[in-house]
């Protein structure tokens, strides 16, 4: 896929894909965490990070997306995969990439 969705609905087999960003998720990224993890947005329940070409991004229940770096970072390139790990270091909850090009 080209682009970022969210598949609505409640049972998988009548999903419905909801079109969320113009662009993909890098691959093997995600780390799903619990929502108020993530400081300043009021988030509850499971949410899940990953890394694409244009920044860190935040999936959470009910389709909420947001993408939270995205006027600070973004990759030149066509990123191929890359791994993550989300790690609490002095009270404060670090998502950590490394992107293969």
């Amino acid at each position: 896929l080209e682009r970022t969705y969210f598949m609505g609905g409640g049972d998988p087999g009548e999903a419905v894909l909801i079109d969320k960003a113009d662009y993909p998720a890098i691959s093997h990224t995600a780390q799903k965490t619990d929502a108020p993890r993530i400081g300043g947005l009021g988030l509850s329940g499971s949410a899940v990070l990953w890394a694409s070409g244009m920044g860190i991004c935040l999936g959470a229940i009910g389709g909420q997306f947001k993408n939270l770096s995205e006027e600070h970072f973004r990759l030149q390139g066509q990123p191929s995969s890359g791994t993550s790990i989300l790690r609490k270091e002095n009270g404060f909850y670090q998502f950590v990439c490394m992107i293969a090009a």
